[in-house]
């Protein structure tokens, strides 16, 4: 479980002014003063939270941690097929140990760094890792098992193969983590308090972002988004998670209003200056765009 508090002023760092959290069937509004929780399905809209961002205090937990159960146990499968490449018949049993050793460490110690260890650290020594490997003179085994590679991979691949098969279960990780399992955030401010479920990243974006005051824009923060696969998948998106209902019609739809992030489909939108907007908004708009030509922004 993760738990944050914030006390005193939030530090100035830049940031916009109020952050969107998109949470599945909520959306969390963070500002300088307040988080606001807004429904996006036909039962909860409409219906506000607003906590005391300065005295709230998030919770965020493991709903249900079967699927990475799941995950462990197929590491050891995994492993397992990795290392009957290195079967090698005519050799002593000595050898074969440290060819099982030595291949399991290459597997698995990325796969240890990263649970071990922060991102920018991590991707630092994984790094010098695979230098160390590639560039320094090997021993006897080390260069048999290079061989070996070859045979199976062929010349010129045995690097990426490598780097490929240690990077892969941290991939699977991370995958099952942020796309499968189902967390549920608790946000208490006082006597009044919000609970949802959610899959995925934002979630937890959102806990860190409530302790530091900021969202990270560094260069790990693209191979964060890699590795969490922060691109919408076609198939994740289309599942019943991810849906909500038009708050016109009640019909499935991924869609949602710009401007007010109302769910709303392809039968109840409006195109305003190049948005796809609810038609409340798009009603709205139209009057008011002569007037105010940024009220979209």
């Amino acid at each position: 479980m993760e738990v944050c508090r914030i006390e005193g002023d939030v530090p100035d760092n830049g940031e916009a002014s109020t952050v969107v959290f998109n949470l599945g069937n909520h959306d969390v509004k963070v500002g300088d003063e307040d988080i606001l929780v807004l429904g996006k399905t036909s039962g909860s809209w409409g219906k506000e939270v607003v906590l005391n961002r300065r005295t709230a205090t998030a919770q965020l937990e493991v709903a249900s941690a079967r699927p990475l159960y799941l995950v462990y146990a197929s590491y050891l499968l995994y492993t397992l097929g990795f290392l009957l490449i290195f079967v090698e018949d005519g050799i002593s049993a000595s050898t074969q140990i440290a060819l099982f050793a030595i291949a399991a460490l290459i597997l698995l110690l990325p796969l240890l760094l990263y649970f071990a260890l922060p991102l920018k650290l991590f991707v630092a020594m994984v790094a010098i890792f695979y230098i160390l490997v590639f560039t320094l003179p090997g021993f006897s085994q080390l260069e048999m098992m290079m061989e070996m590679i070859k045979e199976v991979v062929g010349e010129g691949y045995v690097e990426s193969f490598v780097m490929g098969a240690g990077m892969l279960p941290i991939l699977l990780y991370v995958m099952v983590s942020q796309t499968i399992v189902e967390y549920r955030l608790r946000i208490r401010d006082g006597d009044q308090s919000f609970e949802l479920a959610s899959r995925g990243l934002p979630a937890k974006r959102l806990v860190d972002y409530l302790e530091r005051g900021q969202l990270p824009r560094d260069w790990t923060d693209a191979f964060r988004r890699l590795l969490e696969f922060r691109v919408p998948l076609f198939f994740l998106r289309l599942s019943h998670h991810r849906m909500k209902r038009c708050q016109y019609c009640g019909k499935n739809t991924l869609m949602e209003c710009t401007r007010c992030h109302a769910p709303i489909c392809s039968d109840h939108a409006g195109i305003l200056r190049g948005y796809k907007v609810c038609l409340d908004c798009y009603k709205e708009g139209r009057g008011r765009l002569r007037r105010q030509p940024g009220w979209l922004r």
